[in-house]
């Protein structure tokens, strides 16, 4: 996970460090183009999406059969007449026991889980990415001072 985290940090923050951007703009460029966080978000939306469904009511189910053929002495196809076999049926799920109540509050809490998981995932990510830009700020400046050092080291060794 830290290895896909890193990777996808520097596919997208590191070819913009040559433009010496701040961390704002790096944490917005980085919040706009991660996958594993759009990914994440859109498990929230079907959590909502199963709480909202757990709690609509089961619709009835309504039926009509008609024999296609008839094989009595008649022989008809689609015999709804006097002598024809048909048959309606009306049908309704009834959930006993509190169950639709405990399914709702079942989809409450995998709604609410997968909020977190979200929240845990961005502050993560955020920390990591300042941890890297820190990182890589500090390592600019030390290259920045070690070239300032060997520049002065040439002269010194130019000039003795």
């Amino acid at each position: 996970m830290n290895k896909l985290i890193f990777g996808l940090f520097f596919f997208f923050a590191v070819p913009t460090f040559s433009q010496n951007i701040s961390l704002e703009q790096c944490e917005a460029q980085f919040l706009k183009n991660n996958l594993l966080l759009l990914a994440n978000h859109y498990n929230i939306d079907i959590s909502q999406a199963e709480l909202l469904q757990e709690k609509i009511w089961d619709n009835p189910e309504f039926g009509f059969d008609i024999n296609a053929w008839s094989p009595n002495e008649d022989k008809k196809f689609f015999n709804a007449g006097k002598y024809g076999q048909k048959s309606a049926y009306i049908q309704q799920l009834i959930r006993l026991g509190g169950q639709r109540g405990k399914s709702i509050d079942l989809a409450k809490t995998n709604a609410q889980l997968a909020e977190l998981d979200f929240a845990s995932l961005m502050q993560n990510l955020k920390f990591q990415l300042r941890s890297y830009f820190f990182t890589i700020y500090f390592d600019e400046k030390s290259i920045a001072q070690i070239d300032k050092q060997l520049l002065n080291l040439k002269t010194l060794i130019d000039n003795y």
